[in-house]
């Protein structure tokens, strides 16, 4: 049972764990896909306005980079694997633009599942951890699930229970870094504005100076972060971290 699943989470899985339930993500419109998508068709926008004749050809260049990168999203999320087993929940996730394999791990308590979505569509959310490191920091879980019943059986054999209408629950936090979209969210682009604030505004050089060291400082920390990361060849994240 589960043959290919396990195949996909070998590098997580214990040997002597069993996979109760399993099911791929199906991939849906959420916060990131519409702010890339928003980013792509302002982008278009303002260099056809801006930019006069060549407007067009570098609007294209745009709206075809970002309509890859929403279906390589896409692509990836068809691949998330959730899995739970007699021991944990897990998400597993497939190598992205040269990543590694990455498994969110959480073993299982009774108060686990934090919120429960249902959907008009039949589909739910169940929603169990939350990341607190990186430059986004979403709910995660078993995700827009369609065997929701099978599910919920195998939580109520292992007694977990699903929180009640208006019961208040915590997620399970989980470090997990970001290193890449850290150093430009938090570093890179901010280095950018300073210089430029810098360079018009000669009475804040010497504050601009310092918030420019320390973001230098962050860059180097996020790139030893990478490095330590790209030596492994997978991350399993957990509550308390194993790598």
């Amino acid at each position: 049972m589960y043959t290919e699943e396990k195949q996909a989470a070998d590098f997580v899985l214990d040997a002597d764990e069993t996979v109760l339930w399993a099911e791929h993500r199906t991939p849906r419109w959420d916060v990131e896909k519409i702010t890339v998508a928003c980013a792509m068709a302002i982008a278009c926008l303002l260099l056809v306005l801006f930019v006069r004749a060549a407007g067009v050809f570098y609007g294209l260049i745009v709206l075809g980079g970002s309509l890859w990168l929403l279906h390589s999203m896409r692509q990836r999320e068809s691949r998330t694997l959730y899995l739970l087993t007699d021991k944990r929940a897990l998400i597993v996730e497939d190598p992205f633009w040269g990543s590694r394999p990455v498994a969110v791990s959480v073993t299982l308590q009774p108060q686990l599942i934090a919120s429960c979505k249902r959907r008009a569509n039949g589909r739910v959310d169940y929603l169990f951890v939350k990341y607190t490191k990186g430059y986004s920091r979403p709910k995660e879980g078993f995700v827009n699930i369609s065997s929701s019943a099978e599910l919920e059986k195998h939580l109520a054999s292992l007694g977990l229970s699903l929180p009640t209408a208006g019961e208040s629950r915590d997620l399970t936090e989980i470090p997990r870094p970001t290193p890449i979209g850290n150093l430009f969210v938090y570093y890179l682009f901010p280095l950018d504005i300073l210089s430029r604030m810098v360079a018009h505004a000669d009475y804040v050089r010497w504050w601009m100076y310092l918030l420019s060291v320390s973001v230098v400082v962050g860059i180097l920390l996020e790139l030893r972060c990478l490095i330590r990361l790209r030596r492994q060849k997978f991350h399993i994240f957990t509550p308390n971290p194993r790598n």
